[in-house]
């Protein structure tokens, strides 16, 4: 992937965005352990702050701080910050997921944003790990549930939420099908 081979000639059969990541950072910034560590360090910093508004909007200022500086400094999440490997993908879309979960249910003012933003954590957490589309199926029905149906209406969230799922997840659709000929 980093030499410039983005198609590839098979289809996926695990999922492809952490080793895509790594080919483009490696086009990016050169092989090597420190950068890939440098960048998934700096995702894990994200996580943790996403943490920290979730917790914010859920429990008030200070037990989303608390949160945050918790989820900062637990030995497990930095250990794994330093590996190789998709978990750091995983935990960052999660993060996302719940911060916007979290605004929409506080009533965060850009609901379509807020909606969209919760399509593309799960399309991407999807990349990462496949039993998340269970995730995305249940978000969706929590959208048609009329969890927003005051503000945004029920297609409005279910629509919002799915193309931000459609966005992430199209791509991959339309890759699969070029390669490997067809949706069988």
């Amino acid at each position: 992937i980093a030499a410039g081979d983005w198609l590839g000639s098979e289809v996926f059969y695990q999922a492809p965005l952490y080793p895509y990541l790594l080919g483009a950072w490696y086009a990016l910034a050169g092989p090597g352990l420190i950068p890939v560590r440098i960048l998934q360090a700096t995702l894990g910093a994200l996580a943790c702050a996403l943490v920290t508004v979730a917790g914010g909007r859920l429990f008030g200022r200070g037990a989303g701080i608390a949160a945050g500086l918790l989820f900062a400094g637990h030995g497990p999440a930095i250990f794994f910050d330093a590996l190789l490997q998709k978990s750091v993908l995983d935990v960052a879309f999660v993060s996302a997921a719940v911060a916007a979960i979290a605004a929409i249910v506080t009533g965060g003012q850009d609901r379509r944003r807020l909606w969209l933003a919760l399509g593309l954590a799960t399309g991407a957490l999807s990349l990462t790990r496949e039993n998340a589309l269970l995730l995305v199926a249940v978000l969706g029905v929590w959208a048609w549930l009329g969890v927003d149906h005051r503000r945004l209406g029920r297609v409005g969230a279910l629509a919002t939420f799915g193309l931000g799922v459609g966005l992430v997840l199209g791509p991959v659709v339309a890759r699969n099908y070029a390669v490997g000929g067809g949706l069988y």
